[in-house]
């Protein structure tokens, strides 16, 4: 009788990693993870205060370079670096030490360690010269100047004293993150012409997830991250398609990765004073300038234009919700646009803009989160004990009323 070691039954398992249908809004292994929102409360440092934290875990066997770079809310690359993980290797990223310490996650060849199903032949290219790190804190004071600046919408000096980002006059950094999948160890933003020649990979490898979390409340929301698969064999995307990075690519698919929908469906609440808050990203139609724009005013492509946003309460009547989200990504609440005599219902949100240029067309990519505040405290598992910690809202991404794949105007795929 064969004896199967219970190693060898998790490898072949794990063998076949799960996979879905380009252009599907799903969360499987994938080239690119979107986090298309964070925050960091620069003021509450020390104490600590609103924060994100983001997990990335590759799940194939073999080691994994990924490309993390920051963005604003306006869509600027602020700074970029590399993670090495081992495989099924798993990272967590605490933004206020970057933001407020200055420290990376440090990872690389002889750092992350290696578990038993681990098979890491041989170090990438490149990454001689980039691992090891220095002991934190990596960041020098330029790049803390430019990674708080930027994000605050503050002048930062390595952008000759120019904004990259909005200014929303409370110290929170905001913006967005990309983690891609590499070939190679390197320093490049995304929006650079050399990533999608060599430097990115199609491997869909990678899972991840963002929590926000508000230390001085107990506040705490999870999301998955937006997984955008990659076409591995290159058949499926054509020049002129519209594809995640379309845009940074002059529209010839070459970044492979599968596009975003536009249009979402998504439920509200309204209780008193609170009520259902938005997470929304948007693409802009801009080529990302990380050298900033003159500060006093946005960069031209904002503010996006306004979306078409339909409010239905539960007796079906349509509502027209004048909800500014104008920025690459940013959070939004009902409460002052809604009226109280809708305390529940659903929306709709066309977050198409009518840009049309080289690099994108109106059917702007999307993604949109919730934030509903509960219906009912805490519940106790023991009367005698005081109610157990739980969060305020409860947050789920919308639901994608569209693919732009699908979309009768697209020649590249089949429909």
């Amino acid at each position: 009788m064969k004896i199967t070691t219970f190693a060898t039954l998790i490898a072949l398992s794990l063998a076949a990693p799960a996979s879905a249908v380009l252009c599907a809004l799903d969360e499987v292994p994938a080239a690119t993870l979107l986090v298309p929102y964070f925050e960091v409360d620069l003021d509450a440092c020390v104490e600590g205060g609103r924060n994100t934290l983001v997990k990335v875990t590759n799940t194939s066997p073999t080691n994994t370079i990924v490309h993390l770079t920051f963005w604003t809310d306006w869509g600027a690359p602020v700074i970029d670096y590399d993670l090495y993980l081992t495989g099924f290797d798993v990272e967590t990223l605490n933004l206020a030490d970057h933001f407020c310490n200055g420290n990376i996650s440090i990872t690389g060849p002889g750092v992350n360690s290696h578990g038993d199903l681990s098979q890491d032949p041989s170090v990438p290219p490149g990454c001689d010269v980039i691992f090891p790190f220095p002991p934190n804190p990596v960041l020098t004071p330029l790049f803390l100047d430019r990674i708080r600046n930027a994000h605050t919408g503050q002048p930062v000096v390595s952008a000759s004293s120019g904004c990259m980002g909005e200014d929303h006059g409370d110290n929170v950094a905001r913006g967005y993150l990309t983690l891609d999948v590499v070939e190679q160890c390197n320093l490049l933003f995304p929006n650079e012409p050399d990533y999608f020649n060599g430097v990115a990979s199609y491997q869909n490898k990678l899972l991840g997830e963002l929590v926000l979390v508000d230390t001085s409340t107990g506040f705490y929301q999870s999301y998955p991250a937006v997984h955008l698969e990659a076409d591995t064999a290159g058949t499926t995307f054509l020049p002129g398609d519209h594809t995640f990075y379309g845009r940074f690519v002059s529209a010839l698919a070459t970044d492979r990765r599968e596009p975003l929908p536009t249009t979402f469906g998504a439920s509200f609440t309204r209780l008193n004073e609170t009520g259902t808050e938005l997470l929304v990203w948007r693409e802009s139609t801009g080529l990302n300038d990380p050298f900033g724009t003159a500060c006093g005013g946005p960069p031209p492509e904002f503010p996006l234009a306004t979306p078409d946003l339909l409010a239905f309460d539960e007796e079906e009547n349509p509502i027209a919700v004048p909800l500014a989200v104008d920025l690459q990504t940013q959070r939004a609440t009902l409460t002052d646009v809604l009226p109280p005599t809708s305390p529940a219902g659903w929306l709709r949100l066309d977050l198409r803009h009518n840009a049309v240029d080289a690099y994108s067309d109106d059917l702007a990519q999307a993604w949109v989160g919730t934030l509903s505040p509960r219906l009912a405290p805490p519940i106790s598992r023991d009367v005698a004990l005081p109610p157990a910690p739980s969060p305020p809202y409860a947050g789920f991404p919308a639901v994608a009323l569209d693919n732009i794949c699908a979309d009768p105007s697209r020649s590249g795929v089949e429909q």
